[in-house]
């Protein structure tokens, strides 16, 4: 069995509220290695050696390139958002709600410019929840959950990780 990407790791678990209505995700994409983000082998009797920098790294390390992660997020998810809008015949205007990813503040201060989706529409819990993995997003989900008096909101989600994995759906809360 081959090992679970990081983003697996972590579960959360949501019940389905009366009257939601959730889509299938447009695209699912899984790549969880290559020169960017790399998971753990198994650890073996030799040693690595210090890089450069003086980062002890080996195959039994976790290891993302930063930089290289961001600019995949920067490219997939505006496109997985792309994909889902055609596939639903909707705009970026149509969505109540975008709730990507709580990766970090900086990536979603760009995601949200690339999106054109304004502060009233675009959800963060960066604050209050932090990267909490597979869980980011259900926890953004929160407080309109817990809103039951208001009106249904059409919500775009798109979810990504380091393991290159992606999706994107729309719910209706």
């Amino acid at each position: 069995m081959p090992p679970l990407p990081p983003t697996s790791a972590n579960g959360t678990l949501v019940r389905r509220a009366l009257g939601a209505s959730v889509s299938p995700p447009t695209l699912i994409s899984r790549n969880t290695s290559g020169p960017n983000a790399s998971l753990p082998a198994p650890a073996n009797d030799v040693d690595p050696e210090p890089d450069e920098f003086g980062n002890v790294r080996g195959p039994a390390n976790l290891y993302m390139n930063g930089a290289e992660v961001m600019a995949f997020a920067l490219k997939t998810v505006p496109e997985a958002a792309a994909r889902l809008m055609a596939k639903s015949d909707r705009s970026i205007g149509d969505y109540d709600l975008v709730v990507l990813h709580q990766a970090s503040a900086l990536l979603l201060d760009k995601l949200q410019r690339k999106l054109g989706v304004g502060d009233n529409r675009f959800v963060r819990r960066m604050e209050s929840c932090g990267n909490t993995v597979s869980s980011t997003i259900p926890l953004a989900l929160e407080p309109y959950l817990q809103d039951a008096g208001s009106s249904p909101r059409r919500a775009l989600l798109v979810g990504f990780g380091v393991g290159y994995a992606w999706a994107a759906a729309e719910v209706v809360i």
